[in-house]
């Protein structure tokens, strides 16, 4: 059928030609030979049609010809003769063929075939647009030798569709050496496949950290069919100059065989047969593409590898060549010259330098801090418990004091025996050399020679087997202090590593790409640090082979450090009393202290809830902490008092884990927030150090390979969780140290949860734990902290519920304090029964039911709910007794005053009838004695009246006071009235 199709093709071009005669007739230039696709049969038919955007018509067509079968395929460095007999034949000098497939490794620019299309995942969550995505910085940089893959804000994925007829496979030459993840996906277009947060997982191989020089291989097999090939970055720090990730090649088989050989470029050659060019060496060159030799340059000229032309050498300078000092005998020495290793420069040229002409006798330079001169005349370390400044002999330390080591370089004369030069050749796979003329030495500077050529690396390396078991301060076991003048071009950029390696990778600790003069401190958290590396490249143009761009240190110290010398003696600092470790003054949380009496030091323990910070200070622990039983750290025991409140938080001690809500990126792409913090010990005794958390990073190390991955471990630490098919975990951060206070109802702590739209009630009673860092970043001068408040809800269930602020990304409002609410009734403080009401119940046949009921802070357990007691009762309860009693006595006292209000009354009675019958008789005369009821025996006077002061009780309440306290009183006296 298609080839009838052909041949219909062929008819109706020439037709037209022939007819309308707009379109010329082919010529044999305009033609070629190529196949059709293979059919269900894997057959195919060679045709002899016009070549690509050529518009002409066959006059004369040629029959087509049965093709070899689909399958078939060249061996590397052949080609199939479609033109000839269809068999397979060797490549011409000049050219090369990989054979069933292709080969990328020429990058001067980004090949057609690769398109760079953003993926929309951004883990620095800036928000940018599309249109700003697409604009951003490339994240694939063709460098001629090797392609460069540099993360951005908006990282880009680097992608290829091809064919494969055979079963193939996928190679890829690469090394990453920063703290990254590259991923490589081989999909089938031909099939569906299931989803994840990161798009399609099929065929995802995470390409692994490089360990060692040179590049990494990764194989990978593909089926027949359609594929589309897939590179991603995932960048930890997007805005590092450093996060770089370099391709070498990519070759691709299973593609059938190739109907030609590519030619090579300018700067490489090939002999017949070959499968790759070979690059021209230094100071030869290949001027033209298919060259099959390199010519060598004149002798005034020189040329890099690679080189397609040759340049003029300049004249030589004092950069073209170093010194070197011989050992030192009796305080002299003398100095040798020699030029550089990658001599370029012309030393006859009449402006050109004269090598210096070695030997004569010289001082012998100054030794570095740490170090005293040998009996040979050179410089040695000093010996353990000594020091020295490097001018004066090493001398033992006193007492309380200690010879703390390090690595300590501000003599430059010649290379300081510590320090190890070299350099990394990108173009050569990054092999290493050993070359001490990659570094020059100045006197007061080290600097970087001109015998590094652009896209190379020079490198400065510090062995150090590990840091000191004690730290500097409870937290740094080391410490690094560089001081060094970087001069970059903004038109010819540089960039300049600071780089550790442990037991598990080697990573970037501080990157710098445009020109800078300072003082770099870095601290290390970690006593696993097995090497310093310094990396200068000084240029990423290729072309640009006479940069002007330069590094030089003045100043290197690695501090703490199992080796070297001491430059000074220090006070013995915590935990410095362990065997050879350089202080034995006093045991562990012991300080030196003068006895008064004898004027002798002697050690003294911290008192209760101090520690001590080094050997001559305790320091208090933070509110809410104790000491642990050696006096070195501050924790919390999980039990505390306040305001008369008890509170265990036992049930809590041990890690515990939070999950952060689901998040996205501008693609939809999930992620979410792991924190991960421990609350207390639960027990101080024999505790050396706190229980700690782990964060991981399995993304940027193929655990495959590596075995193990990286971790950061702290009090209080975040990772970032991406779902795929396997859980994708990255950027582990510490978010807490060390635990500085243990509070209750924190005005400033439940401010910040306020401020970040907790819901807290001013009634609710609250612990705040505060973890601190003390590493100050850019962003957080005072260091990273840490809230996490426990909320006492007694109707929560089980452990409770954690969130974050609401209103703060990430747990975090300013990028400095991170907080975490905790609603759980195991916050609650200890009740007994004091804090729990009675509740009496209605008395029923002489009994009644006593339950409980707790208070705000007090849950209601199922003990208590539970608990209940039966009492006796009577109908008469206390309140209805006290009642009928007073009553009874009100009434009581009612009738007594009504009694003696009657008798009074009474008695005036009588005694005023007396008075009226005796009014009866003569004007001025008493009453007769017959009517009087007086009888001579009677008291002559007679009062009438009532006392008011010493009157009994009920007298008072019948009896009415006046101002003269008491009541007017008659005396009645015998005998006539006067007569008026």
């Amino acid at each position: 059928m298609k080839f009838t199709l052909i041949i219909c093709i062929i008819l109706a071009e020439s037709f037209f030609g022939e007819v309308g005669g707009q379109i010329p007739e082919c010529t044999e230039s305009d033609l070629h030979y190529t196949y059709t696709e293979c059919d269900a049969d894997k057959s195919r038919w060679r045709v002899y049609v016009p070549k690509s955007n050529t518009k002409c018509y066959v006059g004369s067509p040629k029959p087509p010809v049965q093709g070899p079968p689909c399958d078939k395929s060249c061996d590397a460095g052949r080609y199939l003769d479609v033109a000839g007999d269809q068999d397979c034949i060797d490549c011409p000098a000049g050219t090369y063929s990989v054979g069933n497939g292709v080969r990328y490794d020429q990058w001067d620019s980004l090949p057609k075939e690769f398109t760079v299309v953003s993926n929309g995942l951004r883990l620095s969550l800036k928000s940018l647009s599309k249109a700003q995505c697409e604009a951003s910085v490339d994240t694939w940089v063709a460098q001629g030798p090797y392609l460069e893959g540099v993360p951005s804000d908006c990282n880009k994925d680097l992608s290829i569709t091809t064919e494969l007829i055979t079963d193939g496979s996928l190679t890829i030459r690469y090394r990453n050496t920063l703290d990254m993840l590259g991923i490589v996906q081989v999909k089938s277009l031909c099939q569906s496949t299931a989803k994840s947060v990161l798009g399609d997982f099929e065929g995802i191989t995470p390409l692994k950290k490089s360990k060692s020089s040179g590049f990494d291989i990764t194989e990978i097999d593909m089926k027949p069919g359609k594929n589309k090939i897939t590179f991603s970055l995932l960048g930890l720090n997007s805005a590092a100059p450093g996060n770089k990730f370099i391709i070498q090649s990519i070759e691709i088989k299973g593609m059938g065989f190739s109907t030609e050989c590519t030619p090579c470029k300018p700067g490489f050659y090939s002999s017949i047969g070959s499968s790759h060019c070979t690059r021209c060496g230094a100071n030869t060159y290949a001027p033209l593409s298919r060259s099959v030799s390199c010519k060598d340059c004149k002798e005034d000229e020189f040329s890099p590898p690679g080189a397609k032309e040759c340049k003029p050498r300049p004249p030589c300078t004092e950069s073209d060549y170093y010194a070197s000092i011989a050992p030192c005998v009796n305080g002299t020495t003398y100095e040798t010259y020699q030029w550089l290793d990658n001599k370029y420069c012309n030393d006859k040229h009449a402006d050109s330098v004269i090598l210096p002409k070695s030997g004569g006798s010289k001082e012998c330079p100054s030794c570095n801090p740490g170090e005293s001169l040998a009996d040979d005349g050179t410089c040695e370390y000093c010996a353990e418990g000594q020091a020295s400044d490097g001018s004066q002999p090493c001398e033992s330390c006193p007492i309380g004091t200690e010879a703390r080591k390090s690595k300590t370089f501000i003599h430059f004369d010649v290379m300081p025996s510590g320090l190890y030069p070299g350099c990394i050749k990108l173009a050569d796979g990054g092999s290493f050399c050993d070359k001490q003329s990659t570094w020059v030495p100045k006197g007061d500077y080290i600097q970087v020679s001109d015998d590094i050529r652009a896209l190379d690396f020079a490198v400065l390396n510090i062995n150090n087997s590990h840091f000191a078991n004690r730290t500097l301060d409870g937290r740094v076991y080391g410490k690094l202090v560089i001081r060094f003048n970087l001069t970059c071009d903004p038109a010819d950029p540089c960039i300049f590593y600071l780089m550790q390696e442990d037991s598990v990778e080697l990573r970037v600790v501080g990157s710098w790409n445009a020109t800078t003069t300072t003082v770099y401190m870095h601290n290390f958290t970690s006593p696993d640090v097995k090497l310093i590396s310094i990396a200068f490249r000084k240029s990423s143009k290729a072309a640009n082979y006479l940069s002007s761009n330069t590094l030089s240190i003045s100043e290197l110290r690695l501090i703490n450090t199992v080796s070297g010398g001491a430059t000074e003696c220090t006070p013995c600092v915590l935990g410095s009393s362990a065997a050879g470790e350089g202080c034995h003054s006093c045991a562990v949380g012991e300080i030196v202290v003068t006895n008064n009496v004898t004027n002798k030091k002697v050690c003294k323990k911290c008192p209760a809830n101090y520690i001590a910070q080094d050997s001559f200070t305790c320091i208090p622990c933070g509110p809410g902490l104790v000491n642990n039983e050696d006096h070195t750290m501050c924790v919390s025991d999980c039990q505390f008092a306040y305001d008369g409140m008890k509170f265990d938080l036992s049930s809590l001690s041990g890690a515990q884990t939070f999950a952060g809500a689901n998040m996205f990126t501008a693609d939809g792409t999930t992620f979410h927030h792991n924190f991960n913090f421990v609350l207390c010990s639960g027990a101080t005794k024999g505790l050396s150090k706190p229980p700690h958390v782990t964060c991981i990073n399995n993304a940027t190390i193929d655990s495959y390979y590596r075995g193990k991955e990286d971790t950061v471990s702290s009090l209080v630490c975040r990772e970032t969780i991406l779902p795929a098919e396997s859980v994708l975990s990255i950027q582990p951060t510490s978010l807490g140290d060390w635990l500085a206070n243990v509070t209750v109802n924190n005005q400033i702590d439940r401010k910040l949860l306020k401020e970040g739209g907790t819901n807290i009630h001013d009634d609710e009673l609250s612990i705040h734990f505060k973890y601190v860092t003390y590493l100050p970043t850019d962003n957080c001068p005072q260091g990273i902290s840490t809230v996490v408040t426990l909320i006492c809800d007694t109707r929560e269930v089980d452990n409770g519920s954690m969130a974050l602020p609401p209103k703060c990304y990430g747990g975090t409002c300013d990028g400095c304090t991170y907080q975490i609410r905790w609603r759980t009734k195991l916050a609650c403080p200890k009740c007994d029964d004091s804090h729990y009401e009675r509740i009496v119940g209605q008395c029923e046949g002489g009994q009644q039911t006593v339950r409980y009921m707790p208070d705000k802070y007090c849950p209601m357990t199922e003990e208590i709910r539970n608990r209940q007691s039966v009492e006796k009762c009577t109908l008469l309860t206390l309140p209805i007794k006290i009642a009928v009693a007073s009553t009874t006595l009100v009434v009581l006292l009612l009738f007594l005053c009504a009694v003696c209000c009657w008798k009074r009354s009474r008695k005036l009675e009588y005694k005023y009838m007396r008075l009226v019958e005796g009014a009866q008789g003569k004007p001025g005369e008493l009453p007769a004695a017959q009517t009087c009821a007086w009888s001579d025996d009677d008291e002559e006077d007679v009062n009438v009246g009532f006392k008011t002061k010493g009157d009994q009780l009920f007298g008072k309440l019948t009896s009415k006071k006046d101002k003269n306290e008491g009541f007017e009183k008659i005396k009645l006296v015998g005998g006539r009235l006067p007569e008026i």
